[in-house]
């Protein structure tokens, strides 16, 4: 497989997770939402979990990539390892999302 191809999936691995966290920060506003409306935090989960989803996807495609390529087996490790810690960036955020959702049932009720 080509490096190049592994190198830009990466990169959009990263930034989406970056998107997710910093960009249009919906973990923070979901949690702004708790307190503001806590009835219209469905809607910014389900923003969360689109963006973690695509994150998911693109995750599973580089990893593919990776131990698919013609690269020494230590670094598709490396690599592998890497890639599943920049994953934890959005599925933490879908779990701030998803405890803000809980805690806005909890509240409504």
């Amino acid at each position: 497989m080509n490096a190049n191809i592994i190198k830009k999936k990466f990169v959009l691995l990263f930034l989406l997770c970056c998107f997710i966290v910093f960009s249009t920060s919906p973990s923070l506003k979901i949690l702004y939402k708790y307190f503001e409306a806590p009835h219209k935090i469905n809607d910014l989960q389900e923003e969360i979990d689109k963006l973690e989803s695509a994150s998911d996807k693109i995750q599973l495609s580089l990893t593919r990539e990776v131990f698919v390529s013609d690269i020494p087996d230590f670094q598709k490790m490396k690599l592998h390892n890497l890639i599943s810690k920049i994953s934890l960036i959005s599925d933490h955020a879908e779990d701030v999302g998803d405890r803000v959702k809980l805690l806005s049932v909890k509240t409504v009720f």
